[in-house]
């Protein structure tokens, strides 16, 4: 299936017609992080689309940990080393550029107990 394909979604807008389900709406709770996957858990057009619904949530999901728990756990070990620190941060950022990919291509990837965790929240 291409990207530009509509794929009707459940909702119509005032103008009557079909929202489309690209999957860059689905991208975009990844590439802006918190702030979209919250939109678009709220917007009427996309909380209805269980793919962004789930993207949305593993997203914040992914996001809380990447910036929250890990430099707080980090900072109250203060003998890992900072190259461990910066193996992490690296590590998550090549997940969050393999999940943009992935998602970009309409594939699902559950991450480890947050996909899970996701899946049951976006349900």
């Amino acid at each position: 299936m291409l990207p530009d394909e509509k794929i009707a979604v459940s909702g119509v807008d005032s103008g009557g017609e079909e929202y489309t389900n690209r999957p860059s709406y689905a991208v975009f709770c990844y590439l802006f992080g918190i702030l979209f996957a919250i939109i678009f858990l709220l917007a009427k057009p996309y909380k209805c689309n269980r793919f962004i619904r789930f993207h949305a949530v593993q997203s914040l999901i992914f996001f809380a940990i990447w910036l929250f728990i890990v430099p707080v756990t980090f900072s109250q070990l203060p003998a890992v080393p900072r190259a461990v620190g910066a193996v992490v941060y690296a590590a998550f950022f090549v997940m969050w550029v393999f999940l943009m990919v992935k998602t970009y291509r309409r594939q699902v990837v559950k991450l480890p107990i947050v996909g899970s965790l996701a899946e049951r929240l976006a349900a």
